[in-house]
């Protein structure tokens, strides 16, 4: 039951990094196909080589999803939630 359980938070953190990712990418107005370019990295970044990791019980989602998180925090410039 606790596997269960680890896998699934591992598989909810890698969502939420794929949505701030996702947010992250999308509004930029320097790309002339910005929601075609984030659209084609979240694809990337889902079905890469690597992604055997975010299925299993490491804390790679965790850790990417934090990053993530951090650079939209900043690109925002909503620094209360930092």
């Amino acid at each position: 039951m606790k596997k269960a359980l680890i896998y699934i938070l591992s598989s909810i953190l890698f969502v939420g990094y794929i949505v701030i990712l996702y947010l992250s990418i999308k509004p930029n107005v320097s790309w002339k196909y910005s929601k075609n370019n984030a659209i084609l990295y979240i694809i990337l970044a889902t079905f890469g080589m690597y992604t055997f990791y975010f299925s299993s019980t490491y804390t790679e989602a965790l850790y990417l999803l934090c990053i993530v998180g951090f650079v939209y925090a900043m690109k925002k410039e909503k620094y209360e939630y930092l």
